[in-house]
């Protein structure tokens, strides 16, 4: 009787290369009912697709801002991260 060879292969981690930074910075309109004199907006690249967001506050502030958010954003798709598009794996 034959015997089906088996062998066990461990996990393969998905290497995400994303390195986003902030690519934009300028002054925009205050929303409506928004507080603050200067709103400024930011633009974060290097995903998908860009990440927007409007702040209030000085130029320098909201650089260091997006510039954190950007760090936080490439922390979480660090190596070996899996991606959220990724099916989940029944075990």
């Amino acid at each position: 009787m034959l015997q089906a060879k088996t062998t066990e292969e461990s996990p393969k981690k998905t290497i995400r290369n994303v390195n986003y930074a902030v690519t934009t910075v300028q002054k925009t309109d205050m929303p409506k009912g928004g507080k603050g004199r200067t709103w400024y907006r930011y633009v974060i690249e290097g995903g998908y697709a860009p990440i927007t967001g409007s702040r209030p506050g000085t130029q320098k502030q909201i650089k260091e801002y997006a510039s954190l958010l950007a760090e936080e954003l490439n922390a979480r798709s660090g190596v070996g991260a899996p991606s959220s598009w990724a099916p989940r794996q029944k075990k």
